[in-house]
């Protein structure tokens, strides 16, 4: 399994579109050990996922290390598309010790 810091998140969503869909999620932070390979581009970019409210139960501590697990779910077209369907957690990370003088 990967390893990943998850930052935090958003406060969950819940509401019914126009056209009477509902949408429901939580949009996570995080990074992963890739770092960019791309011409001007240096270090980890943040990314984020939007996640059913449920699997963020899963996660008991913000900033932290967390373990993920893929899956493949059908996309746009039904190609597959990965997305995380579990997280487990690793250790707690102080970030705050970084901003100290």
């Amino acid at each position: 399994m990967e390893k990943v810091l998850i930052l935090g998140h958003a406060k969950p969503f819940n509401f019914q579109t126009d056209g009477g869909d509902r949408l429901t999620g939580v949009k996570v932070s995080y990074i992963n050990a890739y770092t960019s390979l791309k011409a001007g581009e240096e270090g980890h970019t943040p990314l984020q996922l939007t996640l059913n409210p449920l699997v963020l139960q899963q996660m008991v501590e913000f900033p932290a290390i967390y373990e993920v697990e893929y899956s493949m779910i059908p996309g746009k077209n039904n190609k597959p598309e990965p997305t995380i369907s579990r997280f487990q957690f690793v250790k707690k990370v102080d970030l705050s010790s970084l901003f100290k003088a």
